[in-house]
């Protein structure tokens, strides 16, 4: 007889009662007969009623809306558990809508087709400004091609919303907008290529590794960097024009301990990636050190480095499956190899990397002036050390150092083991990989 159909907001106290009038079957009214109030559907709580009629056949209850809007259905019931009479009230949670706020999850970055790392979180809020609970917030991709776990989600009780995000399978931004009652909050995915991986030094003449895993570096020494997603961005093989050494090439740069490298090549082919680098000498007598390469997509850095003084290495050449040391024969300048032979008593020039500072001091980024080698070098051919032994940064180069000796005047015609070592300024000794000479009549 009163209170039906009536609306508020999350939470409220409903002003009027509700109030039925039990009557039998001939409109006689049942006083004293018990009763049963409940919500059958719907948010909302009785907050008081009678368990039975009174006098009048009259029951009531009143009835506290929940924190979600919608449509409210409670009933009143009474008479036996297997044919009870039963009244239905309606009442309605009704929302305004106030704002949609951004609570987290924006701005991320992610490998390309990975997922992102946190769900993407949005809060309903009505006109008061307070958490609406139980709402649909739609959730969209309006640029980019970022992939969403669903298209919409329900608040919870904070009033919050999420979803799930995962990246493209190119690299780039995407933007993914919530909607709910005309508002709306959009979150800035980006997609990158994953970041350098798997990431070795090698001596860039012998393409040995010193030492455990990732391999230790000099100053001074041609690096070759092997590893993945080192220059996506790279197609083939990429060199520099003629002239001084560039710090950048082809998107790529490699930073040891925050000092840029001058690069020899970057090498992204047949899916293997290298970049081919001078270690900074101003990295000076350091004993670790980070390496941060940076690419068109992504970057990465390794941390603690091993940084040894020297690291020697023989450039070396191939034929028929064997390697040999690069060199020339020092009267005329021409290439030591199966056709030109060294002969016992020639005067050789090697080339040579890793073999760290001269005097004058030799910078990372000048070429070559024929500095002196700083340490004492040891040549061994066939196990024997030879004399005459001089080093010298090459004249306009980067990284290339000559070594001059003697070849021994007893050897017959044959292929020779080559060493060479160097004593550091920590008064170690440091090995080249052996070689090989040819030797000829």
């Amino acid at each position: 007889i009163q209170g039906d159909g009536q609306t508020g907001k999350p939470n409220q106290n409903l002003p009027l009662g509700i109030y039925a009038v039990l009557e039998d079957s001939f409109g006689n009214v049942l006083p004293n007969t018990p009763v049963t109030w409940a919500v059958t559907s719907g948010s909302a709580t009785i907050r008081g009623s009678s368990n039975q009629t009174d006098k009048t056949g009259t029951t009531w209850a009143y009835l506290t809306l929940g924190p979600i809007p919608g449509p409210v259905q409670l009933t009143v019931s009474a008479g036996p558990a297997n044919a009870p009479v039963v009244s239905n009230f309606t009442a309605n949670v009704v929302v305004t809508p106030g704002g949609l706020k951004l609570v987290s999850g924006d701005n991320q970055t992610a490998d390309v087709g990975a997922a992102f790392g946190a769900p993407l979180v949005v809060q309903a809020l009505d006109d008061s400004n307070q958490p609406v609970q139980g709402v649909n917030v739609a959730f969209d991709v309006t640029s980019g091609g970022a992939a969403l776990s669903s298209p919409s989600a329900v608040t919870d009780a904070q009033g919050n919303a999420s979803v799930t995000a995962t990246a493209p399978a190119a690299a780039g931004d995407s933007v993914v907008t919530a909607t709910y009652g005309g508002f709306s909050a959009s979150f800035t995915l980006k997609a990158v290529f994953p970041g350098p991986a798997n990431v070795a030094f090698l001596n860039g003449a012998s393409f040995v590794g010193a030492g455990p895993s990732p391999g230790a570096i000099s100053p001074g020494e041609i690096v070759t960097i092997t590893g993945d997603h080192l220059a996506p961005g790279v197609d083939g093989v990429l060199t520099p024009p003629a002239g001084p050494l560039p710090t950048t090439l082809g998107g790529v740069q490699v930073l040891f301990g925050g000092i840029a490298a001058p690069l020899y090549a970057v090498v992204n082919q047949n899916g293997q990636e290298q970049i081919n680098a001078l270690v900074p000498f101003e990295l000076g007598s350091a004993t670790t050190t980070s390496v941060t390469i940076i690419n068109s997509s992504s970057s990465g850095t390794i941390l603690n480095v091993p940084v040894q003084p020297l690291s020697p290495g023989f450039f070396s050449a191939y034929y028929n499956n064997q390697s040999y040391a690069v060199m020339v024969r020092a009267s005329d300048g021409k290439y030591i190899g199966p056709t030109n032979m060294a002969k016992p008593g020639d005067t050789v020039i090697a080339f040579v990397n890793g073999l760290g500072q001269g005097s004058p001091v030799i910078g990372s980024t000048l070429a070559g002036e024929g500095q002196v080698v700083n340490g004492a070098l040891t040549i061994t051919v066939n196990g024997v050390s030879v004399g005459d032994v001089s080093a010298v940064y090459q004249a306009q180069a980067y990284g290339i150092y000559l070594v001059t000796f003697r070849v021994p005047d007893n050897l017959q015609p044959g292929l020779y083991p080559l060493t060479l070592s160097e004593v550091g300024p920590d008064s170690n000794t440091y090995a080249a990989a052996s070689s090989f000479i040819m030797v000829g009549e």
